[in-house]
């Protein structure tokens, strides 16, 4: 790949694949071939239809809907060495301060400042995801433990950052746990698995307040609104269902999805949820009407994420496509499909 080959428009770096810039559309190809001196009358007439077409697309991009992150051009700061196995997990401190990794039976925490390893925590299992509770003073990993008959356990295990040593595990004797959420306040956690309920942990006593469990499918996905009012799950049952915290019990069950409802997420004001599908669609619903506001298509394969950005402006959403899709809230428009994952 020629280092030298960058967008006109944006600065994205050429891959050496792509026939057009993934940022702005501009031919990329094209340009590449005028740096290697294949077309070698550079008239006049050429340079101007080269600079009006990067002034075309130059304004699209400007003028687009994109958020500016999406805009700006990415590099590789670092690479962090050191895992056996897969990297399943990651998660950063809400004070960006460390980055936790899961891998295998082990956890990894590394110092963003200097991206040197801090300390690995042996799990002792699978380790299937790993989390920084909202106020930063946890680290949540989790994952399955073994088998017992056809019975498989699991275990979340809570360290406490600094120190770094374990301070509780929660035992899931029933099955595999797939989701789990912090309460905005850091008074609950709640957590989802294979065997169709939610259970709801106190964090003061690391005690077991509450099982929800009216789901007829595995819990995928599970998260609380920002006011920590409502907890709502996601299911292979094909509905989100929504939860009072603290009553624990059923305010509202979210039904249109064809298939299994994999992720769920409030918007940051707490008007919204949106639901990610296996069926291909993002839906929308408002919160306390509980009325479905909007189906988002668009995406040619399962959805398998959806985020809302902080400032309530986009959602984003992950497909088996290989795109992440960005969406305006409110209008619910698509303003950008973002390619490059393989």
């Amino acid at each position: 790949m020629n280092e030298e080959v960058k967008c006109p428009v944006c600065a994205w770096q050429w891959d050496g694949k792509r026939k057009t810039c993934p940022h702005c559309d501009f031919p990329i190809a094209r340009f590449k071939d005028l740096l290697a001196g294949k077309r070698i009358f550079w008239v006049e007439k050429l340079k101007q239809e080269f600079d009006d077409l990067v002034a075309k697309h130059r304004k699209v991009y400007e003028q687009s809907s994109v958020p500016s992150v999406v805009k700006g051009v990415w590099r590789e700061v670092t690479t962090l060495r050191g895992h056996e196995e897969g990297v399943i997990s990651i998660s950063f401190s809400p004070d960006s301060r460390f980055l936790a990794s899961g891998s295998g039976t082990r956890v990894k925490v590394w110092k963003v400042e200097s991206w040197q390893e801090t300390v690995t925590l042996w799990y002792g299992y699978v380790v299937y995801f790993v989390s920084f509770s909202p106020g930063g003073r946890f680290l949540t990993s989790g994952g399955c433990f073994g088998t017992m008959g056809q019975r498989v356990w699991a275990i979340v295990r809570i360290w406490e950052v600094g120190s770094w040593r374990e301070i509780a595990h929660l035992l899931w004797h029933k099955d595999r746990v797939h989701s789990f959420s912090f309460s905005p306040n850091n008074e609950f956690l709640a957590l989802g698995g294979d065997d169709e309920i939610v259970m709801v942990w106190e964090l003061a006593r690391w005690k077991e307040i509450a099982t929800l469990g009216r789901h007829e499918g595995w819990v995928y996905s599970i998260s609380f609104s920002p006011n920590g009012k409502f907890l709502a799950s996601g299911s292979s049952d094909g509905t989100v269902k929504v939860w009072e915290v603290g009553k624990w019990r059923e305010v509202a069950t979210l039904r249109g999805h064809e298939n299994t409802a994999v992720s769920v997420s409030f918007s940051a004001d707490g008007k919204f949820i949106a639901s990610g599908s296996l069926d291909e669609t993002v839906r929308v619903w408002q919160v306390g009407s509980w009325r479905e506001v909007a189906t988002l298509k668009g995406h040619g394969e399962r959805v398998r994420s959806v985020a809302f950005s902080p400032d309530n402006k986009f959602l984003a959403s992950g497909g088996h496509d290989h795109t992440v899709k960005i969406w305006e809230v409110g209008s619910w428009q698509e303003v950008a499909t973002l390619r490059g994952h393989g």
